[in-house]
This record gives structure tokens, sequence and C-alpha cells, in this order.
């Protein structure tokens, strides 16, 4: 196999090396899907409003999906998603009735 000047993970195109006319229309560049910024475990935490502890043990439990890069564990807005939907409770219409004029127990 033909060996390049670069190795693969080398060749990267930076937006602002590429000229005006390279630039998607509205000249700001696009961040594709896959290339949305990672949170972190203090920031997942505060987006979902508990303590960053709680997010570390839930990564050690595997119980929300989760990036590992290195030793950093990083999360997609999507992973924080997937977790809030799975917490949800149906809602029920069946009322409880509430009992009254219950005696006490004499013990």
């Amino acid at each position: 196999m033909p060996r390049t000047s670069r190795p693969p993970w080398v060749i990267a195109v930076s937006f602002r090396s590429m000229r005006s006319s390279q630039l998607p229309k509205g000249g700001e560049p696009r961040t594709p899907p896959q290339q949305r910024p990672l949170l972190t475990i203090d920031e997942a935490a505060t987006d979902l409003n508990v303590p960053a502890r709680w997010v570390a043990d839930a990564v050690r439990q595997h119980k929300v999906r989760c990036t590992r890069i290195g030793k950093h564990i990083r999360f997609r807005v999507e992973h924080l998603d997937e977790l809030v939907a799975a917490g949800e409770q149906p809602v029920t219409s069946d009322l409880i009735p509430i009992q009254r004029n219950r005696t006490r127990s004499k013990l």
C-alpha cells in the first residue's frame, strides 16, 4: 500500500485555514451533529441539577451512557436526554381514595 506524506489522523481541515469562498454559506462554519461539544461531569451535573458525585456514581454503575477519552469521562446531550427519558414516570388517572375517620390502633 503506498504511503502518503502524512498519516491519516494528521490530515485535518481547519475552518480558519479555509478561504472565505470555501466556507459554508453564512460565513460561519457549521458544527456537524457528530462534533457537538462534549460535557464534563460537572457540566452534566449542572444540566441535570444533581450533584457531580451522583453523576460520577451513575457512570461507575453504568446507569448513564458516556464517552471515555482516556481517563476522562464526557457526555453528549443525547446521553443526558436518554437518562431523563428513562426516569420519566407515567401519569396515572387512578385516584387513591383518602380514608377519613380512621381510628387509631390501641396498642
